[in-house]
Parts: structure tokens; sequence; C-alpha cells
């Protein structure tokens, strides 16, 4: 059975040994790394929603690049978070910056088939900002998708959360326009879940029949629920999305302690 992938929110730099809020965030993707491989599962696509280079500088995507197994470059589709620069994305990982553009200032975003069912991922990413905007061009485009005829299934993936994650800090810095968004997941009911990072824990909710997750950061965690920015000590998570014939099941794991 086809198999997905979701990291996000690593926030490494190009200093291996930087910290961010007390954690070595180099030290918490190579162990996430080194434990997926041991792990064996072959994944049909790996997403990572964003927040890949903390200081968003080349040299860290670079860096980032050449710490993933082979294997898995040609299946990786990346998305930016408020921490992340496209255009170095574009320039590190051509194989994964769809669409294709001279223009480093394009969204990216792709649309994929993995087995029976159309993978989306949407750009929140607004330069200088931590909020997330879609811009009325990347809801035109989807909407275009929608409409295509094809009725697969479809799993959405972008960075910042469109509805309330019970955290008011989060909510504030969330997506700030997601309305357009939102109606046309009401329209189509074929959009059976969605998947964010930056909220860096786990959430599920619902937007109408479809729903909703967060997916736990592989850089530190925030705790659930607070109202002000406060670390969580649980460890770094993934999620993996099972796609069987007639459903779909998914998964958030965690490094061992």
């Amino acid at each position: 059975m086809p198999q997905l992938l979701q990291l996000t929110d690593l926030h490494l730099f190009a200093d291996r040994s930087a910290t961010l809020k007390g954690v070595v965030t180099w030290e918490n993707w190579l162990r996430m790394r080194d434990h997926l491989v041991e792990g064996g599962d072959r994944f049909d696509l790996i997403v990572v929603t964003g927040d890949i280079a903390h200081d968003e500088t080349r040299e860290t995507y670079v860096s980032f690049r050449e710490s993933l197994p082979d294997e898995w470059r040609n299946r990786l589709r990346l998305l930016p978070g408020n921490h992340d620069h496209r255009g170095f994305m574009r320039e590190v990982f051509p194989e994964s910056a769809v669409p294709v553009s001279d223009d480093p200032d394009r969204p990216l975003h792709f649309d994929e088939r993995v087995g029976p069912v159309r993978v989306i991922g949407l750009d929140t990413h607004v330069f200088g900002e931590v909020p997330g905007f879609l811009d009325p061009g990347e809801t035109d485009w989807l909407a275009e998708r929608l409409s295509d005829g094809d009725k697969s299934p479809i799993i959405l993936f972008q960075h910042h959360p469109p509805a309330s994650v019970n955290s008011p800090w989060m909510d504030e810095i969330a997506l700030q326009n997601p309305e357009r968004l939102l109606s046309l997941i009401a329209e189509h009911e074929r959009i059976g879940h969605l998947f964010t990072g930056h909220v860096h824990h786990h959430f599920q909710g619902r937007i109408g029949s479809m729903i909703f997750e967060s997916t736990p950061a592989v850089a530190m965690q925030f705790t659930p629920g607070a109202e002000s920015l406060s670390i969580d000590p649980i460890p770094a998570g993934y999620r993996t999305i099972t796609i069987e014939p007639d459903m779909l099941t998914t998964r958030v794991h965690r490094l061992p302690e």
C-alpha cells in the first residue's frame, strides 16, 4: 500500500551546533533521519511542510540536502514555512521545486498522484512575516485542480493552519486569510484531510467533513493549548499516512526517549 511521510519544522542552521529554545536542532534531525532509515519503511512521497532553514541561508539547505538518504531526493516535496527562503529552496532542490520557474518568488506548490489519491501542497509563506497568507493566485491554482473533472480523493498539505488549534498565541500567527480555502473545502467533499506544520505539536480537529491535523516538529515541541509560547519536553515527532483501497490511515510517531 502506498505510504507518505510528513516531516515539519526542522529549524536547521548553517552552524550544526546552534541551538533553538535549548535544542540542537541538527541533532534532532539526524536522529530522526537515522530512525526512519533503520525502520526500513519505503515512502512513496516525502512531504516537508516548512521551516527547514531557521536562518534562511543557502548553506543550510545545501547541508540539509547532503544529509538526506539518496533514495529520498526524487520523492521529496518541500513547502516553505515562515522560516524559509523560496529562492534557495528552488536552487538547492530543483527536483522538488514545483512548478519550475525562473522567478524565485513564485509560490512553491505541487499536485502529485500517489496510488488512488491526489496529494496537493499549498504555499502559505509570506516573506518577512510569521503568519501565513494564501495569495489569490494560489487559491485560483487550487480551484482549477478541483474543477478538472478528476474525482479522486484529495489530501492537502501546507505550513500554516487554516483554523484554530486551541492555542491563543499560535492562532494569532496562523493563516490570516483562510476564507476562500475553507470555501473550496466546503464545495469539494473529496478533500478528506489537511495536514499542516507550524504548530509544533499534534492537533486534530474538523473543518466541515474534512479532518484537519497538525504534525509534531522535528525540532522542539510547543505545549498544546498554551496561552503563550511554552516548550513541551515530549520527543520530536513525524507522521505517516497509509493509503488503503477504501480508506486512509494516519499515525503520529515519536522518537524514542
